[in-house]
């Protein structure tokens, strides 16, 4: 990761393909997802995207300062909430972020076998069906599904 004082000046447009709420491909070409991954990183560590400082309350009791790098993590989060925002409807698009905390809470406690995170995965994944088309930094093109 750099500092951002030793960043690029100008900016890249980067465009990130979605198909059913996945990442499948960058700048017009399709990538398998650690490839998608790679690329992203790649360009957000560049531009100095994606580092994280923040306090956390784990698991056993204790507050933690942690410092994350997670550049393509970053870019993929604000692509994919901007193309949700275009096709979910509203009620849906707000249950899911009601579900979400549910989900990340399991998921971050290891339970990814559990019952409760695979039928959370069945309504995340019914909401991601017209999650298609395409998310760049000046906004979005692209067929956009509903």
């Amino acid at each position: 990761m750099r500092d951002l004082a030793d960043t690029q000046d100008e900016p890249e447009t980067v465009e990130i393909h979605f198909q059913s709420g996945d990442p499948v491909g960058v700048n017009g070409k399709s990538l398998s997802a650690s490839a998608v991954l790679e690329t992203l990183d790649q360009i957000g560590r560049r531009h100095g995207i994606g580092r994280l400082d923040i306090v956390e309350n784990r698991i056993f009791g204790m507050k933690t300062r942690n410092i994350y790098e997670a550049p393509s993590g970053s870019l993929l989060w604000h692509a994919h909430r901007a193309v949700e925002s275009l096709v979910l409807d509203p009620e849906v698009a707000q249950l899911k972020e009601e579900l979400m905390p549910k989900y990340s809470a399991l998921v971050y406690r290891g339970l990814w076998f559990a019952p409760e995170r695979l039928m959370l995965q069945t309504a995340i994944d019914f909401s991601q069906q017209n999650v298609t088309g395409d998310r760049d930094s000046s906004g979005c093109t692209g067929a956009l599904s509903r």
